[in-house]
């Protein structure tokens, strides 16, 4: 049952992101309005071809034979601030916005070309380059290029550069009742999508008319990402570096990213001078530096550090201090606001190399106009960090469902914490976890988790990821695929500081020991529900509630974590 519900979920998502067309032939779905409405909802495709249409054989001569771009071209390399409109499908509609703090980088190639990485600002994740040539101050890059080749989903995926050109289409909502709608589709007839190079250095499209766009290789259809109006204007903003053979340290960074739980994490950081400079806080830009102005007895985070170009989005990213604002309804909810300002400052103990701040914050944020932030740090604190043997703190229980012989699974959730005994941070790589079933170590293999795709062992590391083994930070989740025991416990074993040292084994407390469902009584049925308390169809990604009702009426309600 698990192993359905995400293999749905994982076709949703790939749907959502990059069209495919599992519905038979064109024919097929231009003959039967509500398949393809299905098609376009479903998959993104938001443009069909003519009934019986097939590619024209001088276009599929210009597509065949391509071969992406992956590699930097030799040349003067140019990082570049762009504007104009965007159009990125949201649930299969074609949703277009204004921009003007996206990036990309151009170079100016050393055989006089002109080269531009991740032309289509929302498909840039295979980093792909097209080519254009120049002639008089006019840059023509030439349609039926490879603009983004990646893997998704295990599937290769290849789009080609075209012009598109405004067009009325026809779709049907979910009752049959037709209706038209405004989209866009291939202009057969512009082999060339044209620049021009300003007196500035700023390249502009020719043609504001025009959308810059992406379609599939396989059938030529649009999947809703493309450019209209493009400009690229010179930048000459480049992230913080660190100081030539500056000798790095070991810090800890804690934070709170939503006012609750304090994160914590290891970083690289140095004093040198007047100045603190921190390395790999940010899982979006591993090596991004910041730097902190030491005061006397404060330092400050000066706001706008740039960072570099957003490797998804295309956005010109940047270390933005902020402060913030809680706000909660009549319902208990928080909602939590943060506020752009000039600088966050820290309380700086030179003795302890700590740097504290409890009001205010930074984010990793897209543009400098408003907050729009990619991962939000919250009170942070950095101090140093020095690797000790310790005792790490015992791991909590969420939720349990026992084996279930119909769907061959059951599930034990719970929580391992990067901390020992007193709270102080430990480090994720030297700590493992261990589970007993009725007081005896088990031996983690493919007879207990059926994914298990590494060597027997006792141990698990703190982030091992398989399908049927879920590490998301402090939550971890296994999947089994069999009972046979009534008790479960778990333990932490930390192995810091050249010594090993462990928890206490905590195990899950049910008042009548873990029985299989399926002995004795029957499930009657069971519901979930989100946080919300609002009826779910099926489980959903993430956390939700399962509620079991049992064939005497008694009711067995579980946390359970998805995805």
């Amino acid at each position: 049952m698990k192993k359905l519900l995400l293999f749905v979920t994982a076709a949703l998502l790939s749907a959502v992101s990059y069209a495919q067309r599992p519905y038979g032939s064109i024919d097929d779905v231009e003959n039967n309005p509500y398949l393809k409405q299905r098609m376009v909802r479903e998959t993104g495709n938001l443009q069909l071809p003519q009934n019986g249409f097939t590619p024209k054989r001088a276009m599929r001569d210009v597509v065949d034979g391509q071969e992406p771009i992956f590699d930097q071209p030799d040349g003067e390399l140019m990082l570049m601030r762009r504007s104009g409109i965007d159009y990125l499908p949201v649930w299969g509609t074609p949703a277009p916005a204004d921009y003007t703090e996206k990036g990309t980088y151009v170079v100016k190639g050393t055989d006089g070309c002109y080269y531009f990485k991740n032309i289509v600002t929302n498909m840039c994740n295979g980093g792909t380059w097209v080519k254009g040539t120049v002639d008089d101050g006019i840059i023509e890059i030439e349609t039926g290029q490879i603009s983004c080749q990646l893997w998704y989903y295990g599937t290769l995926y290849t789009y080609f550069l075209f012009a598109l050109h405004e067009v009325e289409a026809t779709g049907y909502d979910w009752d049959g009742n037709e209706y038209t709608y405004t989209t866009y589709d291939i202009d057969w007839d512009m082999d060339k999508i044209m620049f021009r190079i300003e007196d500035d250095g700023t390249i502009s499209s020719l043609d504001d008319q025009i959308m810059v766009g992406a379609v599939q290789s396989d059938d030529l259809v649009w999947p809703g990402y493309g450019d209209i109006n493009s400009t690229f204007y010179p930048f000459d903003e480049t992230p913080q570096t660190l100081p030539e053979n500056l000798q790095m340290d070991s810090y800890i960074l804690a934070y709170s990213p939503y006012l609750s739980d304090v994160s914590q994490q290891q970083v690289q950081g140095a004093i040198e001078g007047n100045k603190f400079y921190v390395t790999g806080f940010s899982a979006h830009y591993p090596e991004v530096v910041a730097v902190l102005d030491i005061e006397g007895d404060k330092a400050v985070l000066k706001s706008n550090q740039f960072v570099g170009v957003d490797p998804q989005y295309s956005t010109l990213d940047y270390l933005v201090a902020c402060t913030y604002m809680e706000e909660e309804d009549e319902w208990g909810w928080k909602t939590i606001y943060t506020y752009e300002t000039e600088q966050t400052e820290f309380a700086y103990d030179a003795e302890n190399k700590r740097f504290v701040n409890d009001t205010e914050g930074f984010v990793l944020n897209a543009g400098t106009v408003g907050i729009s932030s990619h991962e939000t740090y919250l009170l942070p604190t950095f101090y140093y960090f020095e690797e000790k043997a310790a005792v790490p703190a015992n791991p909590e229980w969420l939720a349990f469902s026992a084996y279930n012989e119909e769907w061959n699974w059951g599930w034990a959730q719970f929580y391992v914490y990067p901390n020992d005994v007193n709270g102080t941070y430990i480090l994720p790589d030297k700590l493992f976890y261990r589970v007993y079933l009725d007081d005896q170590l088990l031996t983690i293999d493919t007879d207990f988790i059926a994914s298990y795709d590494a060597d027997p062992t006792t141990d698990l590391p703190y982030e091992y990821n398989c399908y049927d083994i879920v590490a998301s930070g402090t939550m971890h989740v296994l999947y089994f695929c069999r009972g046979g025991f009534d008790r479960i416990g778990v333990q932490a074993v930390y192995r810091g500081g050249g010594e090993e040292k462990v928890s206490e084994i905590v195990y899950f407390e049910e008042p009548n020991g873990i029985r299989q469902t399926t002995e004795g009584q029957k499930v009657e049925h069971v519901t979930y529900y989100d946080l919300s308390g609002r009826r779910l169809a099926a489980p959903v990604k993430g956390l939700c509630i399962q509620v079991t009702t049992m064939s005497d009426g008694s009711v067995k309600t579980n946390k359970m974590w998805m995805r």
